[in-house]
C-alpha cells in the first residue's frame, strides 16, 4: 500500500501505511544523541499500552530495566503521548523491582587503565559465587566483558580452577572474538597461579590485576551488581534454576543502553540492533 501523508510533515507529522499509524521519524539521533535506524515509530492505542509495557520491562529478555533502559527500548520502536510518565507509573508498581532492587543511586565510573579503542582489545573478568546450587551442580558464574562494546558472557560453573577458567577463555571466548591484548580480573587464587600466568605469556597477554580495595577499577564489578540483583528475578519460583535462565539475562544486558557508553552493545558488536521480542509484535515498520 502506497503510504498516505501530507506534504507538510512539521504540521502533519505521521503516516499511514497498511492500517498502521506511524509517527515520523524526521532525525535518526534518538533523544540520548544515540544514532538509530530511521525507520519510523508506530503509534500505539490505549488498549495496547500496558502489555507493551509489560513486554517492554517484564520480558524474560529485557531483564526489569529501569526508566530509561525500558523507555529506550519502547521509544526506538513504538510511540504514544504519555509513555514516558506510564514507565514511570509501571516501573514504581512492579512488585518485583520493589522486592529485589536497590536504590539505582549514579555509582563512579570505573577506573581507565589504558585507552581501549576496538573490540575484544581488553577483557574484565569477575566470578560471582557461591550462588544457590543449581540441579546441574553450578554454584558460580564466571563474568567475561569486553571493555570497548560492554558486551558480556556468562558461565555458570561447578568449580572454578585455573584449568575451569583458561578452558573457557580458550574454547569460548578466544575461538569467536580473538585473543586480547590485555585481561582485568581481581587477584582471586585461579588469576593468580603460575598456570593462569604461563598460559597469558604463552599468549602474549598482558594481565592486570585489581586491587581489593578499588574493585571498580575492573568493569565487570558494575555489571555485578546488575546480576546480583536480576538472579533472583528470573527463576522467580525454582531459585536453583538460575543456570538455565542466564543466557536470556545475558541478551537483556546486551540490548540496553550502556550507562557508560550511551550505547548498545549488541550495536558495538554486531553493527545493528537485534531483532527482540517487541519487534516481532510490532512487526516490520516502515520507512
Amino acid at each position: 500500500t502506497k503510504p498516505t501523508t501530507d506534504s507538510n510533515t512539521k504540521r502533519n507529522p505521521h503516516i499511514l501505511v497498511n492500517g498502521l499509524l506511524y509517527k515520523i521519524k524526521t532525525s535518526n539521533i534518538h533523544y540520548n544523541q544515540r544514532i538509530i535506524g530511521k525507520k519510523h515509530s508506530v503509534i500505539i492505542p490505549k488498549t495496547m499500552q500496558n502489555k507493551l509495557l509489560e513486554w517492554a520491562h517484564d520480558h524474560p529478555t529485557t531483564g526489569h530495566g529501569g526508566q530509561q533502559k525500558t523507555l529506550f527500548r519502547l521509544t526506538t520502536t513504538i510511540y504514544w503521548e504519555s509513555m514516558r510518565k506510564d514507565v514511570f507509573n509501571y516501573i514504581s508498581a512492579c512488585q518485583l523491582c520493589q522486592q529485589f532492587k536497590y536504590n539505582n543511586a549514579p555509582t563512579a565510573s570505573p577506573m581507565q587503565l589504558h585507552s581501549v579503542n576496538e573490540p575484544w582489545h581488553t577483557i574484565g573478568m569477575d566470578i560471582m559465587g557461591p550462588l544457590p546450587t543449581t540441579a546441574r551442580q553450578k554454584r558460580f558464574l564466571l563474568v567475561i566483558m569486553d571493555y570497548f562494546t560492554r558486551w558480556i558472557e556468562l558461565f555458570p560453573l561447578n568449580s572454578i580452577t585455573s584449568i575451569d577458567i583458561t578452558n573457557i577463555l580458550t574454547n569460548e571466548i578466544f575461538s569467536r572474538y580473538g585473543l586480547p591484548k590485555h585481561i582485568v580480573s581481581d587477584n582471586g587464587p585461579q588469576f593468580i597461579s603460575n598456570l593462569f600466568k604461563n598460559f597469558c605469556n604463552a599468549l602474549g597477554i598482558k594481565q592486570y590485576l585489581t586491587v581489593n580495595y578499588h574493585p571498580q577499577s575492573n568493569m565487570t564489578e558494575r555489571v555485578n551488581r546488575t546480576l546480583k540483583l536480576l538472579i533472583p528475578i528470573y527463576p522467580q519460583q525454582q531459585p536453583t534454576s538460575w543456570d538455565k535462565e542466564i543466557q536470556k539475562l545475558a541478551y537483556a544486558i546486551r540490548t540496553a543502553v550502556n550507562e557508560i557508553t550511551d550505547e548498545i552493545p549488541a550495536f558495538m558488536m554486531l553493527g545493528r540492533d537485534p531483532r527482540g521480542p517487541l519487534d516481532l509484535l510490532i512487526g516490520e515498520r516502515t520507512e
